[in-house]
Parts: C-alpha cells; structure tokens; sequence
C-alpha cells in the first residue's frame, strides 16, 4: 500500500512540475492596414487586412468598433490557420465597411497552432480624411 502510495505521489509531483513548467504561450501582435475601395453604392468603403507578426494562430473571428459605434461589425474566420508575417483579409474578399474617419478598433479572437491556448488582442487603426 505504502508503494502504491508512493508512485501516485510521485505521478502527482510530476504532472505539477509539468503543468508549472510548461512556457507560457505568446500573446499574439498585429499588425493592421487599410485600403480605400470604391463601393457599389458609389460612395467610399474599407478593406481592412492584418498580419501576426509574431506566432502562427488560427482566428475565430474580429470584432469591430468603428469611429461611429458602427454596431455589427463582426467577421467569423471558422479557425482559419494564419502564419507568421501572413496578411489575411479581415472581411470577405467582396465586401468593404463603409468609410469613417477616425480610430477603428478591431478585436481579434482565435487560437494558438502550437497549444491551443484561446487569445482575445485589441488593435487599432486611424483612418484619415
């Protein structure tokens, strides 16, 4: 019994040096560009790309505030793998938001490739007159 005993505390002993030693993953940055587009409505629309400059992720999605308070603004990327330094849309390929001027916020959700630790990183972008 006392063996048994042994060996279990040992298993513990080890499983929380495993779990205390175990790196802590990187906390994702980006880096955002915007580009002007013309809409089919004929007025001035956004197309937003980002990169992660430091770790290969997979996205959930990005939340937007615009300048506005622009409700809504939110794209679903369904674990889409994104590499280090790779610029991905952050809308469908065909869409644009609409143009306001000021500080976009854009808050991107996903996974990390390595251990699949979740993230949630705020960013944001000036877009001028």
């Amino acid at each position: 019994m006392k063996l048994r005993l042994l060996h279990f505390t040992s298993l513990i002993l080890m499983l929380s040096m495993m779990v205390a030693c175990k790196p802590k993953a990187v906390v994702p940055t980006f880096n955002i560009k915007v580009t002007e587009v013309t809409l089919t409505s004929g007025g001035t629309g956004l197309q937003f790309k980002a990169s992660c400059t430091n770790t290969e992720i997979k996205m959930d999605k990005v939340v937007f505030t615009s300048p506005n308070n622009t409700p809504g603004l939110e794209f679903n990327f369904n674990g889409r793998t994104c590499l280090k330094d790779e610029f991905f849309p952050l809308q469908a390929i065909v869409d644009a938001y609409t143009k306001e001027t000021g500080i976009w916020k854009i808050r991107f959700s996903g996974i990390h490739m390595g251990d699949a630790a979740p993230f949630t990183v705020d960013g944001s972008i000036q877009v001028y007159q």
